[in-house]
C-alpha cells in the first residue's frame, strides 16, 4: 500500500535554483517546462542568498534580486494555466547582515523564505574541496556547532522554512556522540517560530545517502506537528522531483500525511496523496 500511495504523492517543489548562484545550469525556463512536464502543479525558485563579509562565490548578489524576482514573475503569468511558480530565496544568514537582508527580503513580495546553512563562521561544510570534505574537524564538535549557530539565526524572525536541516552529515561524516538535546532545543524553535521542515531529496546522491532530515528527525518534528515541504535542490533542469518517491516512503513513515506550500509569505497545508 505504501508504495502505491507513494507514487501519486508530491507533485509541488519548493527548492529549485537558478544561474545566478553560479552553480546551477540550464535557463530558469527550462525548469518550469520540465516540472510541467512531470505533471507537477506547484514549483518555487529558492536560489541561494548569501551575504557574507568574504564573498563565497556561490550565491547571486544582492543587486541581482530584484532582476531575479522580476524574472520568476514573468514565469509565473506566462505559465499560470499549467502551474502555479513561486518566487523564494534560500537565505545563508549572517547574523552581522541581518539589517541589510531584512531590507531586501521586505523590497520584493515572495512567496516563501528559506533558512539554511552552509558555512559555520568560515568554516565550509558543503563544497567537494572543502576541509570538511577532505577529513579536517571533527564531526561531533561540527554537530555541537552546527546546531548552536542554527539556533542562534531562528532568533530572526526572517524566515518560513528551514531547509536540509542536517546539512553537516552531507560527506558521511557523523557525530559520535549523541546530539538529541541540541536536536530537541533546535527543534523548539522550529516549533516557536512556525516555521516548516523541508525534506530535501539531494542528501540522496550525496555521500551520506539519504535526505535531510533524516527519519530519526522527522519523527522528531512529527510528535512536534511541525509542518514539512519538500524539495529536490534542483540545480539543473533533470534534478526536478528526484528521489521524491523516496521521501513519500520517509514522510508517510514519520507519520505525515500533508505538505505545506506557501504564498505571500503564508503556509497552506495540503494532502500529499
Amino acid at each position: 500500500m505504501l508504495r502505491q500511495a507513494t507514487k501519486l504523492v508530491m507533485k509541488i517543489d519548493y527548492h529549485i535554483h537558478t544561474p545566478l548562484c553560479k552553480h546551477a545550469e540550464g535557463p530558469m525556463e527550462a525548469y518550469v517546462q520540465r516540472a510541467i512536464a512531470l505533471g507537477f502543479s506547484e514549483i518555487s525558485f529558492l536560489d541561494h542568498l548569501t551575504i557574507r563579509d568574504v564573498d563565497p562565490g556561490l550565491s547571486m548578489t544582492p543587486e541581482e534580486v530584484p532582476s531575479y524576482f522580476e524574472a520568476v514573475q514573468r514565469l509565473k503569468h506566462r505559465y499560470q494555466e499549467a502551474i502555479e511558480v513561486k518566487a523564494g530565496l534560500e537565505i545563508d544568514f549572517d547574523t552581522q547582515h541581518a539589517d541589510r537582508m531584512q531590507r531586501i527580503i521586505e523590497a520584493h513580495a515572495f512567496d516563501v523564505i528559506g533558512c539554511s546553512l552552509h558555512y559555520l563562521d568560515h568554516f565550509d561544510i558543503v563544497t567537494s574541496g572543502s576541509a570538511w570534505r577532505n577529513g579536517e574537524g571533527d564531526p561531533d564538535q561540527v554537530c555541537r556547532q552546527y546546531f548552536g549557530q542554527l539556533e542562534k539565526i531562528l532568533d530572526y524572525p526572517f524566515f518560513d522554512m528551514l531547509c536540509h536541516f542536517d546539512l553537516f552529515k552531507k560527506f558521511n561524516r557523523i557525530p559520535r556522540e549523541p546530539y538529541d538535546e541540541l536536536l530537541d532545543s533546535v527543534l523548539r524553535k522550529v516549533k516557536k517560530r512556525n516555521l516548516a521542515v523541508e525534506v530535501n531529496t539531494s542528501g540522496l546522491e550525496h555521500p551520506v545517502g539519504e535526505p535531510y532530515p533524516s527519519l530519526k528527525i522527522l519523527k522528531r518534528c512529527r510528535a512536534l506537528d511541525i509542518p514539512v515541504t519538500v524539495g529536490s535542490d534542483s540545480h539543473a533542469p533533470r534534478h526536478i522531483g528526484r528521489h521524491f518517491d523516496k521521501a513519500g516512503e520517509l514522510l508517510f513513515e514519520a507519520g505525515y500525511d500533508r505538505l505545506t506550500t506557501f504564498s505571500n509569505r503564508a503556509k497552506k497545508s495540503v494532502p500529499i496523496v
